[in-house]
């Protein structure tokens, strides 16, 4: 992060203990979490959806999901993926857009036959899943918003 400096703010009480716990399940410190948010917030956004390409840091910009990347590409599997568009968490399922390069700032994936390029600054997981999205579908069953069907919908296509 380079050079620091200590930030004091005052908020209150049950927004401090939410701000915790949220850390706490992103598995974060609360430092690394707020400034994640502030970078997402004070970048560059689309006026119409809302998404930036700027890249802020965060879990797909490790090397984890680099090879995860390069093991998808190689092994041609269905995964899901986790995002957080501003406060919806959304979840979606396919596969890797293979021809088109991953190490730039969008994920590009494939649901049905509608290209899909996620903000890598979005993404916060993801995971090997099965041919029948099983995976993704605890995640639509812990509140999770189902990504294909926005996608899908806006394709014109129905949802699987």
């Amino acid at each position: 992060m380079g050079e620091t400096t200590t930030l004091t703010i005052r908020i209150d009480e049950t927004l401090k203990a939410e701000l915790e716990q949220a850390a706490k399940a992103a598995d974060q410190s609360v430092t690394d979490y707020v400034v994640r948010a502030v970078k997402l917030r004070m970048a560059p956004q689309c006026p119409q959806c809302g998404r930036t390409e700027q890249p802020v840091g965060g879990a797909a910009f490790s090397q984890q999901y680099l090879d995860f990347i390069s093991r998808a590409k190689a092994e041609h599997f269905a995964f899901t993926v986790t995002v957080l568009e501003g406060t919806e968490r959304r979840a979606y399922w396919g596969q890797l857009r293979y021809n088109v390069p991953q190490n730039e700032g969008m994920l590009v994936m494939m649901i049905k036959s509608a290209q899909v390029p996620i903000p890598r600054s979005l993404v916060t997981g993801w995971a090997e899943d099965d041919s029948e999205g099983g995976y993704f579908q605890r995640l639509l069953g812990l509140g999770y918003a189902d990504g294909n069907a926005w996608v899908l919908r806006a394709a014109g296509l129905r949802k699987r």
